[in-house]
């Protein structure tokens, strides 16, 4: 009877092992921080748990001062049924260049319906809701635009840290896909 080594003694086998845990390694150690900055570039458009401000509230915010000023419209016979279409479609849009396209809609359906409004006699009560509201929808695009800056600039730089070794040969077997950036 000869002693022959055991599995635990294959050297092919150990060197196969050996591979099969360093390409694992590599494949967590690329997914866990990539995705947790993925999930923290798409927090500033939508809002998550730890995040206080979200591209997407301050769109959901004009919206609704739009809705004051399609109220404001409708006193005064004045038609607001493309805002309000426009707000609709904000509320619906999925993808973040579906709300900034509707929110380009939103400023420009706004802005002739200020125009009108202007023209239209109010009380002196709605004049300065209608001027409250203006403002806050000036506001409101000034807080848009501060937040999709800064979320295309997340969104570059996760964009090309999975665009890089090891991520951009791990990022297939991880489910990394790149973010949307806003124009």
């Amino acid at each position: 009877m000869t002693d022959r080594p055991g599995i635990l003694y294959n050297r092919k086998l150990g060197i196969i092992i050996m591979c099969v845990m360093i390409f694992a390694a590599c494949l967590l150690g690329t997914w866990k921080p990539l995705h947790k900055e993925r999930n923290e570039v798409e927090a500033l458009f939508w809002g998550g748990e730890h995040t206080e401000y979200s591209i997407n509230e301050d769109l959901e915010d004009k919206a609704g001062y739009a809705g004051n000023m399609a109220v404001l419209a409708n006193k005064y016979g004045v038609d607001a049924g493309e805002l309000e279409e426009i707000i609709k479609q904000l509320k619906e849009a999925k993808t973040p260049a579906q709300k900034l396209q509707k929110n380009q809609a939103l400023d420009a359906s706004a802005e002739s319906l200020i125009e009108i409004l202007v023209n239209t006699d109010m009380s002196e009560a709605d004049k300065k809701a209608l001027s409250s509201v203006k403002t806050r929808l000036e506001s409101q695009n000034d807080l848009v635009k501060r937040g999709v800056q800064k979320y295309n600039e997340a969104a570059e730089a996760y964009n090309k840290k999975i665009g890089e070794f090891p991520a951009a040969i791990f990022r297939i077997f991880v489910g990394l896909s790149a973010q949307e950036v806003i124009v």
